[in-house]
């Protein structure tokens, strides 16, 4: 799996703006935004390792 970063100061290059051509805007979506999808992150990764747990060990806890 690769992942591409990108600095703050790259993100936030100046705009050049042509006639008649719409401005391109970067947006950011924030920390909050942030925190929430790796809280989703992690809950499915709990969920997926409960029902491989619960069926390695044949635990009888079904998964709904």
């Amino acid at each position: 799996m690769s992942v591409i970063h990108r600095h703050r100061h790259e993100a936030t290059a100046p705009v050049v703006e042509q006639a008649g051509a719409p401005a391109i805007e970067s947006h950011d979506h924030g920390t909050l935004f942030d925190k929430a999808l790796a809280t989703l992150r992690i809950a499915f990764g709990i969920t997926f390792l409960w029902a491989f747990l619960d069926k390695t060990f044949a635990l009888g806890f079904h998964t709904g």
